[in-house]
């Protein structure tokens, strides 16, 4: 199991992994009010950083 650290420097790196972005997009309906970047701070701000 990754440290806290370690899970936050893999989550970063998918934050600009084109293919990471990509599927995200391509799995997601149109209809979707989706924004990644949002997505990434919440979990960043609350769920790694209560752990």
């Amino acid at each position: 199991m990754p440290s806290q650290k370690e899970f936050l420097l893999s989550i970063e790196a998918k934050e600009t992994d084109v293919i990471f972005t990509g599927d995200m997009v391509g799995q997601l309906s149109p209809d979707n009010n989706y924004d990644q970047k949002v997505a990434f701070e919440w979990l960043k701000d609350e769920i790694i950083s209560k752990k």
